[in-house]
């Protein structure tokens, strides 16, 4: 795109410098060796006007594809700080082991509870102003559960203050979520267990006004990130054995462009604010 540009303007400002004056070139008259010489500096300011153009579209032309191969400049301070994040070809593909509650009893041995970096995704930031950043918990000394902290100076820096992750919290609701389910489910296999019931339903475990704010946060969460990627039709396993495509969507078999989540887990765990694990 940004070639057929350049060629575009290379034309017009050919065309604009060989008709300037009104006189075609095949129109006038000739010139002798001092004519030319002399008559030469006329045209001293279109050739600076043709450099010009040129020069700038050369500046555009190489800044646009230094943009487009370079990484991305983050619309949040913040995000800077993670540094420049690569993105991975990611197929998603169903998985059971994520059917479990991941707040009941096996919550240790849950796949859930390892999606999670230590300290849960809360990290400690040491000069929240470097990062514009405002409004985070204020952190002590002694608060702190790792040493390394992001900040850019090493005399009397300002005090550090706790920030979330949003990943972490997201994964977290969506955690609520399947956690109020499953045990709904369980209830429902075993209806006459009022003992359960209560316990499924508490306010204790997973209270409504919980499950509200995750259903609210994931909704605006999913808008937010407007994932584009195209998903084809499901496939489906007739009774005689054969696939068949039928129309709907399930998602799964789809390669979708993700960031590392790897990279994201490793920063949370180098700057993570507290010590404990998990994703309750």
């Amino acid at each position: 795109m940004a070639a057929s540009h350049h060629d575009f303007a290379d034309s017009e400002s050919a065309a604009f410098l060989a008709e300037e004056g009104g006189v075609k070139r095949e129109e006038r008259p000739p010139q002798t060796r001092q004519d030319t010489w002399t008559g030469g500096w006329h045209y001293v300011p279109y050739a600076s006007l043709a450099v010009n153009v040129l020069l700038s579209l050369f500046i555009l032309f190489a800044s646009s594809k230094a943009t487009t191969a370079g990484p991305v400049t983050a619309i949040l301070p913040s995000q800077a700080m993670f540094g420049d994040i690569p993105t991975k070809k990611v197929v998603f593909q169903p998985d059971a082991s994520f059917d479990v509650d991941p707040f009941g009893p096996d919550e240790i041995d849950s796949p859930w509870y390892a999606l999670a970096p230590p300290g849960k995704g809360h990290i400690a930031i040491a000069d929240p102003a470097a990062w514009a950043l405002a409004g985070g918990f204020p952190l002590s000394g002694d608060d702190l559960a790792t040493t390394t902290t992001t900040t850019t100076t090493t005399t009397s820096p300002p005090p550090a203050e706790e920030y979330t992750v949003a990943l972490y919290h997201q994964l977290h609701c969506l955690a609520a979520l399947k956690s109020k389910m499953v045990r709904l489910q369980a209830w429902y296999a075993n209806a006459s267990d009022n003992e359960y019931l209560r316990f499924a339903l508490g306010e204790d475990q997973v209270a409504d006004r919980h499950m509200d704010h995750c259903f609210d946060y994931l909704r605006q969460t999913l808008l937010c990130h407007g994932d584009t990627t195209l998903e084809g039709a499901r496939r489906v396993r007739t009774a005689t054995g054969h696939e068949t495509t039928v129309r709907g969507v399930d998602g799964w078999g789809v390669v979708h462009a993700c960031r590392d989540r790897e990279r994201i887990y490793a920063f949370a765990d180098a700057h993570r604010s507290r010590n404990d694990t998990g994703i309750e």
